[in-house]
């Protein structure tokens, strides 16, 4: 059984529930089940809490606006909460939202995913990345905004609160999975049928002695940082502390293979 708790924020399914986690309240641990459930309009301030999260207050993406794409292609993505009992209407604190696994695909003609490619080629660029990883990530951002390129990027987002077990992590990725399979098959507006992915991973690092040794705050993005095509780091400024972000683009058969592997350690 594991402690589930909400303190630090940076340090953080499927229809099946998730019983025997529990939670820390006051002091005490109390039993608590989660549930998977698709993105709805309940779930905003749940779901942007978390893209805060990740990406931090300051960036330079309209949360709101992403908020409400989330929750718009609710055909795709899970937002993990507390089971529902019976007929019992749900206590906010039941209905708060303690992860999120979804994926939104890159449209070239829409403004609020300009702007995430935008966020991510300023990173990239500022980065200390070699020139070779810089040009790219550069040429599958800038080929996936224009019009007739046969690139396809969608951006992978997995988010949780602290102690929320990466178990947690695989029925929806199972669910996430089997939606973008349908999707493809769907007469979507958008192309699921993606080419790359691109998913930000929140890790620590020990700049000052610039050791290598790196530790993913959600520990499953270790199995996708290893498959990764390539990645970079940057930092988030905050009053006590400097964030840092790693960035992994990853291919269609990466993004496979990952899955294939994140099956294969979590369901141990």
């Amino acid at each position: 059984m594991s402690k589930k708790s909400k303190e630090d924020p940076d340090v953080s399914s499927s229809d099946e529930g998730e019983d025997g986690m529990m939670m820390v309240e006051d002091g005490e641990e109390v039993d608590v089940d989660f549930e998977g459930f698709p993105l709805s309009d309940s779930d905003f301030d749940g779901i942007r809490q978390l893209l805060t999260q990740l990406l931090s207050s300051s960036v330079d993406i309209n949360l709101s606006k992403l908020t409400e794409s989330l929750i718009g292609q609710n055909f795709v993505g899970t937002v993990l909460k507390q089971s529902e009992t019976g007929s019992e209407a749900a206590s906010p604190e039941e209905d708060e939202v303690f992860a999120l696994v979804t994926c939104l695909p890159i449209l070239p003609q829409d403004e609020l995913q300009k702007s995430i490619v935008k966020h991510f080629m300023s990173r990239c660029k500022s980065s200390s990345a070699s020139a070779e990883t810089k040009k790219e990530f550069t040429k599958i951002l800038q080929s996936c905004t224009e019009k007739g390129e046969p690139t396809s990027l969608g951006f992978l987002i997995n988010e949780r609160f602290i102690n929320v077990p990466s178990q947690a992590a695989l029925p929806m990725f199972e669910k996430l999975f089997s939606e973008l399979e349908s999707a493809k098959n769907s007469n979507h507006k958008a192309n699921y049928n993606f080419t790359h992915y691109v998913i930000i991973c929140k890790i620590c690092r020990d700049f000052a002695t610039q050791d290598s040794d790196t530790m993913y705050m959600n520990a499953e993005e270790e199995i996708f940082a290893e498959e990764s095509l390539t990645s970079f780091d940057y930092q988030i400024p905050t009053d006590d502390v400097m964030k840092t972000r790693r960035v992994l683009l990853l291919t269609k058969k990466n993004f496979e293979l990952s899955f294939e592997k994140l099956k294969s350690v979590l369901a141990q």
